[in-house]
């Protein structure tokens, strides 16, 4: 099943990027990357012969509401399309959500990494909140440039055919794909190694599925094996960044010296299940907390694939207001 896409009260950013909607101020700026021979051609569309071509396809994307317009400094350097996936394509695949994505990028701005971090981004966002299964996407076996884009973020090879495309060519194509599941285990690999984490403890991830789990992310860690399973909540997840809850978790797991060192010294200084010792429980712990939330949020703004920090949980709280209507009477 295909899933219906609407961005049009999305802004997504990136360390460097934008990505937007579609403007009608951006003809210019379209124009200028999209009539150098080169480009298009690479994505299977001609190179544009005028600004009226331009303008048409602008429309376009601006009434499909499904295209991302990459802002950089200001300027408007390239596009992200998220299309229907191949309904037999997700048949053969047993999936029911997903969606393919295109890119195109001003020739002016290849090699600097920039398509790679709008990807990410888009492939967090789809993710994360509209909760898709798999994300597809496709090039030219003589495209390398896409090739090594979608490898960064984690596509795999799923299969090959040709294309007859828009500019009339007849082209071999590369079909890869990337699954929820796929995307999380990569991104658990790649914190393992961030915080040091993989010459040391066994971790494995697993999604929960469980209505009961409540949380999105927690940790089971076995100290004589040197084990540890990460948690996700998969079913209503209250974060929409899973990268930062897998650092939060693993951040835990590189603590876990200290708040065993604590939790002994308070069981040694305080006699078990007193009122001092659970206060102390109680504090060490909170401030435990606190200490691998800001850690987690320098990291990810540092180390992550997608900077984005969530805030779904948060727009979850009462407000100020609400937390203390009724009280005016009291003043």
């Amino acid at each position: 099943m295909n899933v219906k896409i609407d961005i049009s009260n999305v802004r997504l950013s990136t360390k460097r990027l934008l990505l937007r909607m579609w403007q009608e101020s951006d003809l210019d700026d379209f124009y200028e990357y999209a009539k150098v021979e080169g480009v298009g051609e690479m994505a299977g569309w001609p190179h544009h012969q005028d600004k009226e071509e331009t303008r048409k396809i602008l429309k376009r994307f601006i009434k499909d509401k499904k295209t991302f317009a990459l802002v950089y400094k200001d300027k408007v350097i390239g596009s992200l399309g998220i299309e229907e996936a191949n309904e037999t394509l997700l048949k053969d695949l047993k999936i029911d959500k997903a969606v393919e994505i295109g890119f195109v990028l001003s020739k002016d701005y290849w090699g600097k990494g920039l398509m790679a971090e709008a990807a990410k981004e888009v492939i967090r966002y789809l993710f994360c909140e509209v909760r898709l299964e798999a994300i597809v996407c496709s090039y030219f076996v003589s495209n390398k440039q896409s090739q090594r884009v979608q490898n960064k973020c984690g596509f795999k090879y799923y299969k090959s055919y040709q294309m007859k495309t828009r500019a009339g060519t007849l082209e071999d194509t590369n079909v890869q794909l990337l699954t929820y599941e796929d995307w999380l285990e990569d991104l658990l690999d790649k914190w393992l190694g961030v915080l040091r984490i993989k010459n040391n403890w066994d971790v494995k991830l697993e999604l929960v599925k469980d209505p009961d789990f409540k949380k999105t992310g927690d940790i089971r860690i076995d100290v004589e094996d040197k084990k540890a399973i990460v948690l996700l909540n998969v079913l209503d997840p209250k974060d929409d960044n899973l990268e930062e809850t897998i650092c939060h978790e693993l951040l835990h797991l590189k603590l876990y010296p200290l708040d065993q060192f604590a939790e002994n010294m308070i069981k040694a200084n305080y006699e078990e299940g007193s009122k001092a010792q659970n206060t102390l429980y109680y504090e060490f712990y909170q401030d435990l907390e606190i200490t691998v939330e800001e850690l987690t949020k320098c990291f990810i703004k540092e180390f992550g694939d997608s900077k984005t920090l969530s805030f779904k949980r948060t727009g979850l709280k009462k407000s100020f207001e609400e937390l203390y209507e009724g009280l005016d009477d009291l003043r």
